[in-house]
């Protein structure tokens, strides 16, 4: 039958005239193809002596790959440089045909490539080439190869694993090679056996069956740790191979394993601009090849492919040295990992060899310390070590004679990055944390590795993604305050013009795993990385997790929309302010509530959420002061470490007219500004204490604190006064007499670095006798304001307290409403239009008396737009609010005053302490009066005073240096403007 479809191919394919000529031997032609006898001819002939058998080329060579039943791959000895390779075919032969590109195998295609690759793979055979074929891709060889004087050929036709071709019509002499294969396929179709057989249930079974669509993490769990068998069918790169492992009788698994513990050159992938396809050799001639483009970039093979495949040093080298070595040979493997794409990571072993450890032995390949078992760690380590020392292969090029440093990470200041100790100290995200050494005391900011976490919002207005609120939550609950060993797994280099080195950790907590815990509850998901990037220690734990997320159906994983958190946020804003005012009747009568510290501001003042009303809050603690100086930082710490993002306990008792409440904070039940108060970090402040029931336990608990002179009590003297505290008065008193010295009052704090004052001179004397006279001449019957442009003068009354002050309005009315400037105070608001009056001239003649200040030679953040905006506004605000400062005019702009303050009773500068806080940065601008706020050093002096405070908060990354340095760009005249609140 098969040698009838062929003579029926060949007979379709001729003229119309040559058919009619072929129909006269047809009846002879099918006689001969039916029962062939190459010995009975139709006519007597003399005995010829036999012919010599064509011979092109032949030698020894040894067998590196088995594609098919009839063809192999041959590594031909040369005297220079890598053996040359060679496909040869079986002259006369043709095998089942092996299934590619999803296409199943002929009946028989995998016992004849078996049955050949068992007889010669990696032996030394005896080949012949007959004759050559050259086709457009690649020249094909035909022709035989032995061992010790066996044919394979003729073996595999005897077995019925091949069948012999017919003779083509052109060729009329039979050579005894051909004889004898004819012979041998006779016998084995007279025995039935192979594909001769007449079984055809049989033959099906026969068909291997591929497995390539399968769980593979169950596949891992099914194998981990346990060697099994497993044939080579294919080498990507040094490192990759495609292995087959059997399941069940004819079915094998076909998975991509990666090299455990190495990682050799590999094949970049770049796209084709313009592809050129090249069609390949077809019929009884085609040859199995591979055929995805990742295993075309290995063969070096890109004609039909839409990419190119660029190679790095040494990836060819890495790919034949492997190929020589494992290429469709039995090995024993064992799984060591999996990854979200399906890509195994394993141990190969041939001959009881490890493949790795050679590898790194050629220095065809380096080490990988992250998915390197540990039993082969130190053995991979001395391997790699002893292939540099040589400087063998890629350990000569460049690139590798330069020593790899580990970048500090700027972020945090911690060093190299390691294994580390520590306390969680906040819970940033789901995803971040901050630890703190216990030893030195350094923060590191800890990513966890391996897993994508819900975001938080980062800018105003916007939302948190679903879930990212209860992953945040469940980190804060499970850590902070506890402590923690992380293990560092790698680093990531973000994109983008500021790139940022991040580090990421497995965290462990008293031997849990806190990412997996995430997991499981459906709070993150785990990241599905590239096949050689490193990842978590505890990769295929997380992997498991995540299955049994998916099987609950737990939060991102279910179909249970995530909880919306509608809150008000009572901290920042106009708008909060007045809404706070709101709050506080609610909240003064709840008594004691549950909430959350969310933020420090300092020792005594924090940031509270509060779960029953849905609201953020600023929330001092009452009846004490923090110190100042340099013991305000250590004092917050102290409050930040004990309170921050701790759950808390607080009465509100009071409301200051910024909207902050004011009241006790209990932390674990206890007074926690009784707790400042025995540790030195605050003093009792007598008018607002009396009024509390804890007023006795506080002042016994600072005369005990001062009695022990603890922190800001160290220097204190019963009966007498701070010495120091009186040098600095005597020298802030001295300052004042300078020429362009004042004694200020501040009015209105815009944010850290913007505010209004009245400065203490004759005028504002006259001020407290104009507002009398304004007050008694009832504005109520004056003419009513005609607004006509902005800056005019009006009268306006002022909401909290019914009186008259003097106005300006700042820009245009919008509708009925008018904003207006009170010009004597620096304050804003928002009146009726109709309410204005328009002055008497008699009350617009003396000057305004708020003036426009700001503190010179620093740049605070924006209280609305920038981070530690509210938190510098707050301190600023501790430092000058209801005290008498002293104010040195450094420079002016137009009606702007650029001053250097201090507090006149302890010396403390106002400009330093922001800076040294790390609430300012010093500004580029270089100084531009001819004093300063030191009263006997030049306005270069004190900028230089100024720096040195900068650098050592840099140092000890306080609030804005928190992650390392922050943009130092000019800032332009549009950041300067006032901002309204």
């Amino acid at each position: 039958d098969v040698y009838k479809r062929q003579y029926q191919r060949r007979v379709r394919a001729l003229p119309f005239t040559s058919f009619f000529c072929l129909l006269l031997f047809s009846k002879t032609i099918s006689i001969n193809m039916a029962t062939p006898a190459p010995k009975s001819q139709p006519k007597q002939q003399p005995e010829q002596p036999e012919k010599k058998e064509r011979v092109k080329e032949e030698g020894k060579a040894i067998v590196k790959a088995v594609i098919s039943g009839d063809t192999v791959t041959l590594l031909l000895p040369k005297p220079v440089g890598p053996p040359e390779e060679k496909d040869l075919t079986f002259s006369s032969l043709t095998a089942p045909r092996l299934g590619r590109q999803g296409k199943k195998d002929e009946p028989y295609a995998w016992q004849s490539r078996e049955f050949l690759r068992n007889l010669c793979i990696g032996k030394q055979v005896d080949y012949v080439i007959e004759h050559t074929i050259q086709h457009a891709s690649k020249a094909m060889n035909y022709g035989s190869i032995s061992i010790a004087g066996t044919n394979l050929a003729l073996l595999s036709a005897t077995e019925g694993l091949c069948r012999v071709k017919p003779l083509r019509d052109n060729q009329k002499e039979v050579r005894s090679s051909y004889q004898d294969l004819l012979n041998a396929a006779q016998e084995a179709e007279a025995k039935g056996r192979g594909v001769y057989s007449k079984d055809m249930a049989y033959a099906e079974k026969t068909i291997r069956n591929v497995i390539n669509k399968f769980n593979s993490f169950g596949l891992y769990q099914q194998y981990k740790g346990t060697p099994i068998k497993g044939i080579v069918d294919f080498v990507r790169e040094g490192t990759t191979l495609r292995i087959l492992i059997l399941h069940k009788e004819n079915a094998w698994y076909e998975i991509l394993l990666h090299l455990s513990g190495v990682q050799s050159p590999i094949y970049k992938i770049e796209n084709k601009s313009a592809t050129t396809s090249t069609p390949a050799p077809t019929g009884d001639n085609a040859v199995d090849s591979p055929s995805t483009d990742a295993d075309e970039a290995s063969s070096g093979t890109t004609s039909g492919s839409k990419f190119n495949f660029i190679p790095e040093p040494f990836a060819p080298e890495a790919k034949y040295f492997t190929e020589r070595l494992l290429l469709h040979r039995d090995v024993q493997i064992t799984l060591e990992g999996v990854d979200k794409q399906g890509n195994f990571f394993g141990t190969v072993l041939f001959e009881g060899r490890n493949i790795a450890d050679q590898l790194l032995l050629q220095g065809l390949a380096k080490f990988v310390e992250w998915n390197a078992s540990p039993q082969d760690k130190e053995k991979f380590r001395a391997a790699e070590k002893r292939a540099q020392q040589q400087k063998l292969r890629i350990h000569s090029l460049a690139s590798a004679s330069k020593p790899t440093t580990q970048q500090s990470p700027t972020a945090t200041g911690e060093g190299a990055p390691g294994d580390t100790f520590g306390k969680v100290r906040e819970v940033i995200s789901g995803g971040s944390l901050v630890i703190v050494d216990p030893n030195t005391n350094v923060r590191r900011l800890i990513n966890l590795s391996s897993v994508k976490v819900p975001r938080m919002a980062t800018r105003e207005g916007a939302e948190d993604e679903p879930w990212a609120w209860e992953a945040k939550e469940f980190l804060r609950r499970k850590l902070v305050g506890k402590p923690v060993r992380c293990v560092f797994d790698y680093s990531r280099t973000l994109p983008g013009e500021n790139a940022v080195e991040r580090h990421f950790y497995t965290v462990f907590w008293d031997k849990i795993n806190i990412a997996i815990k995430l997991v499981e509850q459906g709070l993150a998901s785990v990241v599905s990385h590239k096949a050689d990037e490193k990842r978590s220690v505890e990769y295929e734990a997380l992997l498991t997790a995540e299955n049994k997320g998916k099987a609950e159906g737990a939060g991102l994983f279910g179909k249970k929309l995530a909880p919306v958190h509608h809150v008000n946020n009572l901290s920042r804003g106009d708008a909060a302010r007045s809404k706070a005012k709101q709050f506080f009747p609610l909240l003064q009568r709840a008594g004691r509530l549950t909430g959350l510290v969310d933020y420090v501001f300092s020792a005594t003042k924090l940031k509270i959420y509060c779960e029953k009303q849905s609201c953020f809050l600023n929330f001092a603690i009452g009846g004490i002061r923090g110190p100042e100086g340099d013991l305000a930082n250590e004092a917050t710490e102290f409050t930040r470490d004990k309170c921050h993002q701790r759950e808390v306990e607080f009465e509100v008792e009071a409301q200051d007219k910024g909207g902050n409440f004011i009241g006790n904070l209990y932390l674990k039940k206890a007074l926690f500004g009784l707790k400042l108060i025995e540790q030195g970090y605050a003093a009792v402040h007598e008018p607002s204490a009396s009024r509390s029931p804890h007023f006795k336990e506080l002042v016994e608990a600072q005369e005990i604190a001062q009695s022990q002179k603890k922190k800001m009590w160290k220097d204190y003297v019963p009966g007498q006064e701070n010495k120091e505290q009186v040098a600095k008065q005597a020298a802030a008193t001295a300052h004042t007499n300078a020429p362009s010295s004042k004694i200020l009052f501040v009015t209105e704090i815009i944010d850290g670095g913007h505010f209004y004052a009245q400065f203490q001179t004759n005028e504002l004397v006259a001020l407290e006798e104009l507002m009398t006279s304004i007050q008694e001449s009832n504005p109520n019957n004056f003419a009513p304001f005609a607004f006509q442009k902005v800056g005019d003068l009006c009268l306006s009354k002022y909401a909290e307290d019914g009186k008259w002050y003097r106005a300006s309005v700042v820009e245009r009315p919008k509708g009925n409403q008018v904003t207006v400037l009170y010009v004597d105070y620096g304050n804003t608001e928002t009146v009726p239009l109709a309410s204005l009056r328009a002055i008497d001239k008699r009350f617009s003649t003396l000057p305004y008396q708020a003036k426009d200040c700001y503190l010179a030679y620093i740049k605070v953040p924006a209280v609305e737009t920038d981070d530690f905006g509210r938190e510098a506004a707050e301190y600023f605000r501790e430092l000058v609010w209801d005290k008498s400062m002293y104010g040195h005019v450094e420079y002016t702009e137009g009606n702007k005053y650029y001053l250097s303050i201090g507090e006149i009773s302890t010396g403390v500068l106002v400009n330093a302490a922001l800076v040294k806080a790390g609430l300012a940065q010093v500004d580029k601008q270089t100084p531009r009066g001819p004093g300063s706020a030191s009263g006997h050093v030049d306005s270069a002096r004190f900028w230089s005073v100024l720096k040195e405070e900068e650098e050592q908060a840099r140092k000890a990354h306080r609030n804005i240096w928190q992650y390392g340095d922050i943009d130092e760009d000019e800032e332009d005249e549009s950041s300067r403007r006032p901002r309204r609140r």
